[in-house]
């Protein structure tokens, strides 16, 4: 709305009043700024700004105007890039950014292509929703499956190329959907899904803007009719109806993770490793070791790379007290995967075990992985306090402290470090940040502490 307040269409010519720069502009600048801090996904403005400048806006016409409003594009398409460099870097370091080995580029295009035809469908017709679509780990252009949506996008795409000096909508509103879904269209592959409905928020205005126009057409056309324009009013009142509950059926399956992986594992007969991995994940929160373990075997089974699965299978045998079994699970995933975390986690069960030497080995090879974890000098500093090096492990949980301030174990174990040096002054000052953080432990002993000195 700001942006067409810039622009300045009159009622009935629909030409542009010129005004650069003006307080709209600035406020439509403004609100981009803000809808990027919200979602990446408004990183396609600008050129949803130039569809609209071309039509409705009619704003095109001549050298000079490209220019102009190329010009005044410009903020927008640097803050676009710079938005998107952030979130395609803010993905790789998470690891979310799948690598060509996973999904070919030739994939990637065909899953793509299909996922506009897809999208589409599901506007129209909202059934068979998921909260999961697993990605194909194979794919041709010649297959049915794939050719079959080619077609209908280069269809659409002539048919609204034809018809475009009679009407420029269907260009418009196609360029728009386009536009606008490419961003999660798979061509850089983050996660494991090939789509997802929530992506169409911002697509599916265009064609609900185009069911709008239908409806309203129709209408004007049957109102006339007491007879026809009764049966019109009901049969949308239906399909309202059946919307609602169709809603309220969807939103139930988002309950919480295991109902949600529930659903894609039992009702739509997911026999994915991802399905069964987050399944896993869940059962392990809700305390059922047991069934997460029988779930990251069923993800190994289907996936024997899957790295991620074993290093959560070893850490709920570690949960079970099944160190043994434990350890096995992270010696394949470290033969899988150079992973600091699995590191870590191994580190940590041989500590359990009074392996003091092979925790400290694991915990010097998740710091050489990744230097800025904080959970890992913390471990090490663990393990060093064990041994009585009482000055190394200082310097891990100082280390620890410094790379993360909301380390609430690190300063309860440097309060404990300070105690066994006879500062008990800046033991209780860490144990009171410790416990101000959050942790049961340091409270405890920070009340002993205080206790004893009451008494002496």
């Amino acid at each position: 709305m700001s942006y067409l307040r810039y622009v300045d269409i009159t009622d009935k010519q629909k030409e542009l009043t010129p005004r650069r720069f003006n307080k709209n502009y600035l406020l439509t600048l403004g609100l981009f700024i803000l809808a990027l801090l919200s979602k990446p996904m408004a990183v396609t403005l600008p050129v949803v700004l130039l569809i609209l400048d071309w039509y409705p806006c009619q704003r095109l016409k001549g050298l000079k105007v490209y220019r102009g409003v190329l010009i005044e594009k410009l903020p927008f398409f640097v803050l676009s890039l710079g938005s998107s460099i952030i979130t395609v870097l803010a993905q790789r370091s998470g690891k979310a950014v799948m690598s060509l080995e996973f999904a070919p580029l030739a994939l990637r295009i065909i899953v793509g292509v299909k996922t506009f035809i897809a999208y589409l469908w599901k506007i129209l017709l909202p059934l068979n929703l998921t909260p999961f679509y697993p990605y194909p780990r194979s794919g041709s252009f010649l297959s049915l499956k794939y050719l079959g949506p080619i077609l209908l996008v280069i269809g659409i795409t002539a048919f609204c190329i034809v018809v475009l000096k009679r009407q420029r909508l269907w260009l418009a509103v196609w360029s728009y959907y386009v536009i606008t879904l490419l961003p999660v269209s798979g061509i850089i592959q983050v996660g494991f899904q090939s789509m997802a409905d929530r992506y169409t928020y911002l697509p599916s205005l265009g064609p609900f803007f185009v069911i709008g126009l239908v409806v309203t057409l129709v209408y004007e056309r049957v109102s006339t009719s007491e007879k026809w324009g009764l049966v019109f009013k009901v049969f949308s009142a239906a399909i309202v109806v059946v919307l609602m509950w169709l809603s309220i059926q969807q939103i139930g399956v988002w309950k919480d993770s295991l109902t949600l992986w529930n659903y894609v594992i039992k009702e739509k007969s997911v026999k994915n490793p991802v399905a069964y991995y987050h399944r896993g994940i869940a059962y392990y929160e809700d305390g059922k070791y047991d069934r997460a373990i029988e779930d990251y075997t069923t993800a190994i089974a289907l996936n024997p790379d899957y790295f991620e699965a074993y290093n959560n299978r070893g850490v709920t045998h570690g949960r079970k007290g099944e160190y043994n079994r434990a350890i096995e699970d992270y010696d394949m995933a470290i033969a899988l995967s150079q992973d600091f975390r699995v590191y870590n986690n191994r580190g940590n069960t041989y500590i359990t075990k009074g392996l003091l030497e092979r925790a400290i080995e694991d915990f010097n090879k998740a710091i050489a992985i990744n230097p800025d974890s904080d959970e890992a000098y913390s471990s090490r500093g663990i393990a060093c306090y064990l041994k009585g090096q009482y000055d190394k492990a200082f310097e891990d949980f100082k280390k620890a402290i410094e790379l993360n301030q909301n380390n609430a174990e690190a300063y309860i174990n440097l309060g404990y470090v300070y105690l066994q040096m006879g500062n008990r002054e800046l033991a209780i000052s860490d144990l009171q940040k410790g416990c101000n953080l959050g942790n049961k432990n340091g409270c405890k002993t920070l009340q002993n502490l205080l206790n004893n000195n009451l008494r002496q």
